[in-house]
């Protein structure tokens, strides 16, 4: 085992919305999900940064049992050593992917207190997410 050239130094949810639809049930055989993220690096520290990552779900065609948005940011601390022309490549895959992985367990443990069966999102791969600064 190697120590991973990023370290998630902090991560937390900004807005959790979840909505459950009584009536939804199983009408909606298939879940849509879309996720926004928004990157930002420390002017003080080129090696820190910043990502937020949204995740939207809901039921495709119908009302499914539940539709939601749950948002985590993470602050991300890049090794010393890692060569700084990958940096950008390293932060847009790594950073939404452990993100992803905290909201697609949220979303589970919420809905799985809810009046339907728990939605398990998808899995996802940012392989090819480029890195946009704002």
């Amino acid at each position: 085992m190697i120590q991973a050239p990023i370290n998630l130094d902090l991560s937390f949810p900004r807005k959790i919305e979840i909505e459950a639809h009584l009536e939804g049930g199983e009408l909606a055989k298939k879940l849509t999900t879309r996720c926004d993220l928004e990157f930002s690096q420390n002017k003080q520290n080129e090696r820190q940064w910043q990502t937020v990552l949204a995740v939207f779900f809901e039921g495709e065609g119908a009302p499914g049992p539940y539709k939601g948005c749950v948002e985590f940011v993470g602050l991300f601390t890049v090794a010393g050593d890692y060569p700084v022309e990958k940096m950008s490549k390293l932060v847009a895959v790594t950073c939404p992917t452990m993100l992803y992985s905290a909201v697609r367990e949220m979303v589970a443990l919420i809905t799985g207190r809810g009046p339907h069966r728990p939605v398990t999102l998808p899995s996802v791969s940012f392989q090819d997410q480029d890195l946009e600064v704002k």
